[in-house]
């Protein structure tokens, strides 16, 4: 028998509410998800976990609105003085007064046992650049990388479709594929990129942008053709540095889904000088020059394989927020029309399009 289409989206609801894909059903949800179980003997496991998991849930509610301040949920307390509720760790706002808690992935990377363990690392660091006397090079590259620019690489397409109006923002590829505006591709990346997400920004996965540290505004083009460096004011508030893609990083360290994440790997924005330091210090050497940062920081490369700083914003991208445009000249002819498009659009709000 023929499935209709509105059963067939319930039961991806269903396995994505059984995977941890989605957050919570929609309203009404309850009673269809149960029938579907039931006339699907495939899912009656996944549907056993669903409600052992509301079971769970339900348990650990609080008892009284007493236990709740004493004993808040996983995060910080939010800064509204009238308030002080608990705010769960993934939550960008106060879940009872909406008071600004500050963005997730920031206070990940603000936590105690991230900055000791990164503190830590970066004295390692430092330590063997005084034995192999580079500390004064080691010093010029904090110096240089405190004042990095994340880039931002995409092909000539998409960052044709950002710059036409201000309408336009740049989303994520959760976003795209829940609109069902992209589909993911049948690679090693994609197949992972969930799991990996989910560990890394539990919960606000879908609200992170990806980019690159850069020194001299060529960001990992293996992700697209033309660089975008977005504007430091744009994004300091909001984004945090990481020491290499994520899924290199899992792969390397033997990180399961289960986590936990080894820390001392992440920063704030300030302090992506100290993150480069602790990564990159084994690559100084006496005969290190200045004009040598750019590539020991982001290796020249067209793979999406490339060795780099990862930089996670959170929130959307708007062109506005795009300092400079970079790349190398199109060959194709069509590119190039849709390259003369993209000078056009940027010169309108005064950003510089620079091609080699």
């Amino acid at each position: 028998m023929a499935i209709s289409h509105t059963v067939q989206v319930k039961r991806r609801l269903v396995l994505k509410l059984a995977l941890g894909l989605e957050k919570s059903p929609p309203f009404g949800y309850a009673n269809t998800e149960r029938l579907l179980l039931l006339r699907e003997p495939a899912l009656v496991a996944i549907g056993s976990e669903l409600e052992r998991r509301a079971n769970m849930s339900e348990n650990a509610k609080p008892k009284s609105r007493t236990l709740a301040r004493t004993a808040p949920m996983h995060g910080v307390r939010c800064k509204n003085p009238e308030c002080g509720e608990g705010v769960p760790s993934h939550y960008r706002s106060c879940p009872v007064c909406c008071f600004d808690a500050g963005f997730p992935n920031v206070r990940a990377a603000s936590t105690s046992s991230e900055k000791e363990a990164l503190t830590a690392r970066y004295d390692l660091a430092r330590t063997a650049a005084t034995s192999s006397q580079t500390e004064a090079k080691l010093d010029a590259l904090q110096q240089a990388c405190s004042k990095s620019a994340a880039v931002l690489c995409r092909p000539i397409g998409k960052v044709h479709e950002l710059v036409q109006s201000d309408n336009e923002l740049y989303a994520s590829f959760y976003q795209l594929v829940e609109a069902w505006s992209r589909i993911p591709e049948d690679n090693e990346w994609d197949k992972v990129r969930s799991p990996v997400d989910s560990l890394f920004f539990p919960f606000y996965y879908d609200e992170i942008r990806f980019a690159a540290l850069s020194l001299n505004g060529q960001g990992a083009d293996g992700y697209g053709g033309l660089s975008m460096v977005l504007q430091d004011k744009a994004i300091k508030a909001r984004a945090t540095a990481f020491e290499e893609n994520t899924i290199v990083f899992c792969n390397r360290h033997k990180v399961l889904a289960t986590g936990p994440i080894p820390p001392g790997y992440r920063s704030t924005w300030e302090e992506r000088g100290m993150l480069a330091c602790a990564k990159l210090q084994s690559r100084i050497d006496p005969n290190t020059k200045e004009e040598d940062f750019p590539s020991i920081i982001l290796p020249p490369t067209e793979s999406t394989t490339a060795d780099f700083i990862e930089v996670h914003i959170y929130g959307p991208i708007h062109r506005r927020a795009v300092a400079k445009v970079t790349g190398k000249k199109p060959k194709r002819q069509a590119d190039k029309v849709l390259l003369q498009s993209i000078k056009t659009k940027f010169k309108e709000i005064n950003v510089p399009v620079e091609m080699i």
